[in-house]
């Protein structure tokens, strides 16, 4: 159970608002990872949208996750490896950034026509609280947690699956 500070907020919700900012920092710089990644290989490059958002996103998480790693949960290290944790990020906050990414940039691109920056923009910050909740959670938190938290993060990746396939079905055909 987590203890009540004088001012009335537990010990766990300061720890999580001290490393929001740092995850926000972070994510600011994975975002710039992620739109030059993209700007070059949409507009260098001449990759189609899909393609280039799947190596920009990947670029961009695991830019996250080495200063994640480094910085925001430095004190707040899970009890297990670096390997498992990596792999728990990708489970997680990847899964989430590309399939939001995917999502929310194919519909604003493909259906209202939206530039392809624009549109991930959107994306990015639309799967940003997710992200830092998984973070939070399950990828630098304990075993008894992380155990929970996965259950929820299959049964989410389950749910959202057949949109998925239906969109990355579509996209295909442009």
């Amino acid at each position: 159970v987590p203890r009540r500070t004088a001012a009335g907020a537990s010990t766990q919700e300061r720890g999580m608002n001290s490393r929001f900012l740092p995850f926000v920092a972070v994510g600011a710089a994975g975002f710039a990872v992620q739109m030059s990644a993209l700007w070059l290989l949409t507009g260098v490059c001449g990759w189609t949208a899909v393609p280039a958002t799947l190596a920009a996103v990947e670029a961009a998480v695991l830019h996250n996750f080495v200063w994640h790693e480094r910085w925001t949960w430095r004190h707040h290290r899970a009890d297990s490896s670096v390997g498992h944790r990596l792999w728990r990020f990708h489970l997680g906050n990847a899964a989430t950034s590309l399939a939001g990414n995917l999502a929310v940039t194919t519909m604003l691109v493909g259906w209202m026509e939206a530039p392809v920056i624009l549109a991930n923009a959107c994306a990015v910050g639309l799967t940003s609280l997710v992200n830092f909740a998984l973070a939070e959670r399950w990828v630098f938190t304990p075993r008894v947690r992380a155990t929970v938290a996965a259950g929820i993060v299959s049964a989410g990746l389950l749910a959202s699956a057949p949109l998925c396939t239906s969109i990355l079905a579509s996209m295909w055909r442009w």
